[in-house]
């Protein structure tokens, strides 16, 4: 398990209190985490661009519960 010093919880304020975001660090300098003013969560990426942003390999384990509406694509 990683030293204490090398996990951080960062809260960043914007120019104004519209545009910071926390962001969970690990091994001293990686942001693995963060989560911006809209509420939006990524998970390796610095800019989520949905509720639930993840970049990179999910696993999931034990049951699992998705719901969805499927939508049919424009070609314009």
């Amino acid at each position: 398990f990683p030293s204490h010093d090398m996990l951080l919880i960062n809260f960043r304020r914007g120019w104004d209190a519209s545009d910071g975001y926390m962001s969970f660090t690990v091994n001293g300098t990686n942001e693995a985490m963060t989560l911006d003013n809209q509420g939006r969560l990524g998970i390796g990426t610095l800019t989520p661009s949905a509720i639930l942003h993840v970049n990179g390999t999910s696993l999931f384990a034990g049951e699992s519960h998705f719901q969805t509406t499927l939508r049919t694509p424009s070609f314009a």
